[in-house]
């Protein structure tokens, strides 16, 4: 029961966890009745002159039961009985179950009560915390119906941050070793990491290196509540980010796509200088992993090997935006056609615009444009890899 109980538990939320330790308590309380009763049942039954056998030998099987439950309930003050032992088997067992009540039960019934204090004091820091938000409203003249939605919006966002564990919410994880964590984080991010496409020219030793550095220096997991901006146009890009959970809509200009598969985004701003052109927003509660452009150049940097396939692989990413005359900040380029069987995304029912040398090469990349924003971009140069020498 206690394992059940545990799996349960990890798969719930996090206000709800008291709930589930209430409701495994009181089902061991009622399993423990349950065995005290059949027993009871059991010893009155194995002489003849017990009160057992005298009072209950034609009743009914649920009467019996029953009778049985009763009684074991009122030995422990749930009650009162007129049933008494009535020979020395019975009054052993009598003995027995009081000492039970004494070493299991008030422990138990401690334990409830006190899960019953962290339920109430966390229901109160929630209404602690939103009388607060409703006196601010309510003192800056607000008008009710921008409070209304102000509150609705941070009550479901309360909610998704209580429902998520991140890592820094968990303080037994800062006693973990250096190499157990990246282990850990590798652990975690490992399958995201693996669909860069970059890292399908590593050898399998490098690509191991690569992920381990990766997930344990440059991506951080974030949690988005529906409608929240994730990146807006004309910022400049230090991130790149990677779907988990939920869904994205990206808007260019007039042009709305979704994105529902878990995939990545904006991955040019690792290859090469960037500005957003469209905003990114959450459509429904989503989390995605962001890796920092800075940090990622900093893992690339500490292999010379590493170092000389991402430089390589950087010029030609450039070289095959440079193939289109306008990408989007969901434009990939994939170098094996068969992990990827998608078609280039149009919604404007518009052919893709491409350079003629493009065609040639299309077969590879994919893009997403518009005849809205038909325009040429200079030469785009790749990221620069060389400002810091490789650590040896």
């Amino acid at each position: 029961m206690s394992k059940m109980a545990e799996g349960l538990k990890s798969r719930v939320s996090s206000e709800m966890v008291s709930d589930v330790n209430i409701m495994q308590i009181s089902l061991q309380l009622l399993l423990i009745h349950h065995l005290m009763a059949c027993s009871w049942y059991y010893v009155g039954t194995v002489e003849s002159d017990g009160w057992v056998a005298k009072n209950m030998f034609v009743a009914s099987v649920s009467y019996k039961y029953t009778t049985s439950l009763h009684w074991t309930f009122c030995q422990l003050g749930f009650g009162g009985t007129e049933i008494e032992p009535v020979n020395t088997a019975e009054r052993i067992f009598g003995i027995l179950v009081a000492l039970l009540a004494l070493a299991i039960f008030s422990t138990l019934l401690g334990t409830i009560a006190s899960h019953m204090a962290t339920l109430s004091r966390n229901t109160e820091e929630r209404r602690s915390l939103f009388r607060q938000l409703s006196k601010f409203l309510g003192r800056q003249h607000i008008p009710a119906e921008l409070a209304l939605r102000i509150r609705c919006f941070l009550e479901h966002a309360y909610n998704l941050k209580q429902q998520t564990v991140l890592e820094t919410k968990v303080p037994l994880l800062d006693l973990l070793s250096k190499p157990l964590r990246g282990e850990l984080h590798c652990a975690r991010y490992e399958g995201h990491l693996r669909q860069l496409d970059f890292l399908l020219l590593l050898s399998e030793t490098q690509r191991a290196d690569a992920v381990r550095r990766l997930a344990h220096r440059a991506l951080q997991q974030r949690t988005y509540a529906a409608t929240d901006s994730i990146f807006e146009a004309g910022n400049i890009a230090s991130e790149a980010y990677f779907l988990t959970k939920g869904a994205l809509s990206y808007v260019l200009g007039s042009e709305k796509h979704s994105v529902t598969k878990c995939r990545w985004l904006a991955e040019m701003s690792l290859w090469t200088p960037w500005l957003h052109l469209g905003e990114l927003t959450a459509s429904k509660d989503s989390e995605v992993l962001a890796i920092k452009v800075e940090q990622f150049h900093d893992s690339m940097r500490r292999s010379y090997d590493i170092l000389h396939i991402a430089h390589q692989y950087a010029a030609d990413y450039v070289e095959a935006m440079n193939h289109f005359v306008l990408v989007t900040d969901l434009w990939q380029k994939i170098s094996d056609p068969a992990r990827h069987d998608e078609q280039p995304i149009d919604p404007a029912g518009s052919p893709t615009l491409q350079t003629n040398r493009s065609k040639k090469s299309a077969g590879g990349t994919r893009g997403w444009l518009t005849t809205r924003f038909q325009r040429l971009v200079s030469k785009r140069k790749m990221a620069d890899f060389s400002q810091i020498a490789p650590l040896n």
